[in-house]
């Protein structure tokens, strides 16, 4: 009896031991499991965090568009053309901005009443070649496109009433797609530690850039005579300092009065010069009421985007001018 109430307690006792070791293995089980749910946790948000962001590789075409414009012609009231001696014609607008890429129509309207009055708009600056000519009363359009690379300031003027009636046309860089403007604000948005190296760095990049702007040629003009009589040939040469394609400079002859009279743009060449002849005594247009026909000292000026030049050079007059 004894015997057997022993073994019995004894199997109790085993049995109470088999259940807390199950206990505490679950215990140590169910900590091991949250460890390693707690690591694939921070494994996942450690890949969320360092995910490679995906680059844009799609080229961002220039954005063009239509444009039209309206432009007529006009007179600057209470000039006296014949004390002036200048025309009192002029445009309106004078000034039209385009973007490199958009197709332009200019519709031109003659405000004059009488037919005989003409007037019209033209760009001879290449690449464009537009010319309307329309009689009082009249209106002309041209349509033209502007190419993506041709920036800068080209003339628009009246064959018949120089050198008042001139306009500009302004071609700005290409619109372009918001994606691209977004990221040129991005790239002006760098850390200060990058901007501190730069300004660090500043006095040589400006030694090297005054270094470069003494070995460019700037741009010039020259005769190749200091002084001309009537009916002579005046040549009129010059360089620039860098060359844009269909690049043109704009050269003026002004006469001892104070006048205008020869305003005109040529080509620059390749090899970046340009060059114009002009004969002593011959107005630019038939219409023009001035020409190099008085005696005195002539001044000539040539500009090319930012920069201008002049010299002068000396008339005598053979018609007793």
């Amino acid at each position: 009896m004894l015997l057997t109430t022993a073994l019995t307690e004894i199997t109790i006792i085993v049995s109470l031991a088999i259940a807390m070791s199950s206990l505490v293995v679950l215990v140590f089980l169910s900590e091991q499991q949250q460890e390693a749910v707690g690591q694939q946790d921070n494994n996942n948000t450690s890949r969320t965090n360092t995910t490679t962001p995906t680059t844009t590789t799609q080229s961002i075409m220039p954005a063009s568009s239509n444009k039209t414009f309206y432009v007529f012609s006009a007179e600057i009231e209470g000039l006296d053309e014949a004390t002036a001696r200048i025309p009192r014609d002029i445009y309106t607008p004078p000034v039209i901005v385009v973007n490199g890429g958009d197709s332009v129509t200019v519709n031109f309207h003659n405000t004059e009443q009488e037919t005989e009055e003409r007037h019209s708009f033209t760009i001879d600056a290449q690449p464009f070649s537009v010319d309307i000519d329309i009689a009082g009363g009249e209106s002309g359009n041209a349509t033209f496109t502007v190419a993506t690379d041709q920036e800068g300031i080209f003339p628009y003027y009246c064959k018949y009433h120089l050198p008042t009636m001139v306009g500009q046309l302004v071609v700005l860089p290409p619109m372009t797609l918001p994606e691209q403007q977004q990221q040129q604000q991005q790239e002006e948005e760098q850390p200060e530690t990058t901007a501190t190296v730069e300004e660090e760095q500043l006095p040589t990049t400006e030694d090297e850039e005054a270094g470069e702007q003494q070995q460019q040629q700037p741009l010039t003009v020259t005769t190749d005579r200091e002084s001309y009589s009537t009916s002579d040939r005046i040549v009129i040469t010059g360089t620039v300092a860098e060359r844009q394609p269909g690049a043109r400079a704009s050269i003026t002859v002004i006469d001892p009065m104070n006048e205008i009279v020869w305003r005109e743009s040529v080509m620059v060449t390749t090899n970046n010069t340009y060059q114009l002849e002009i004969e002593a005594g011959e107005p630019q247009y038939p219409t023009s009421p001035h020409a190099i026909d008085t005696s005195g000292t002539y001044l000539v000026t040539a500009s090319y985007r930012a920069e201008r030049a002049e010299t002068t050079f000396e008339f005598t007059s053979e018609e007793g001018g």
